[in-house]
């Protein structure tokens, strides 16, 4: 965090090389992204969600971090974690979303970026899904993000084992031969279906089981 907000960049990647908890919070319920935002560290944030920082982690108030960067009116920061498809359809504590707050404030710019956002919808089953939107396909975690689903892992911790995700037809999670480019924390299971540990994938992997 005392990387983040100096905007340290070789300390930060040195620390989250050696397995820095980017998800820690402190006695404010605050991460380093957070953080990043609150002191205007666009480069900062850019390397905490390259290394799996939760791009829909909010503070105590409810504000995701993208609500926090519109009302902060900081443009840079706003078109930087749009590029990691945040779920625009959270509401903080207030019940409003990141289009609402867009809406409310004067800065023109952020506006009309967060409303770019509202036309580029995913669809399915003849309905449609806004940014950041979640679904499952035969039991695969799928993404929407700028207009296409986009994988993401799997439901659930195991391969080869029955699931029912709802609205999803009942599937068999089955084993993978590529991995996709992940930036979330997912559990990694032998041959077994034993949880062997948690990752984070943040380069393309070639594997067996996911």
């Amino acid at each position: 965090m005392y990387a983040t907000i100096a905007g340290n960049l070789e300390v930060m990647r040195e620390l989250l090389s050696v397995g820095a908890d980017v998800e820690v919070t402190d006695e404010e319920e605050r991460t380093a992204l957070i953080y990043s935002i609150v002191n205007k560290q666009t480069k900062a944030a850019k390397t905490l969600l390259a290394y799996g920082a939760d791009i829909n982690g909010r503070g105590i108030d409810g504000d995701t971090v993208l609500i926090e960067a519109i009302k902060q009116g900081q443009e840079a920061m706003v078109e930087v974690l749009l590029q990691h498809c945040p779920d625009m359809s959270l509401e903080n504590i207030n019940r409003k979303t990141a289009f609402t707050i867009a809406r409310e404030r004067s800065n023109k710019n952020i506006r009309a970026m967060i409303e770019a956002h509202e036309s580029m919808t995913c669809s399915d089953n003849g309905l449609a899904y806004i940014l950041g939107s979640v679904k499952y396909d035969s039991c695969r975690q799928q993404q929407c993000c700028h207009g296409i689903w986009r994988n993401t892992g799997l439901a659930l911790a195991s391969c080869g084992t029955p699931c029912n995700t709802p609205g999803t037809r009942l599937g068999t999670c089955v084993l993978v031969g590529e991995c996709v480019r992940l930036e979330q924390v997912f559990l990694v299971t032998n041959a077994a279906g034993d949880v062997a540990r948690t990752t984070k994938f943040l380069v393309d992997h070639r594997c067996d089981t996911r």
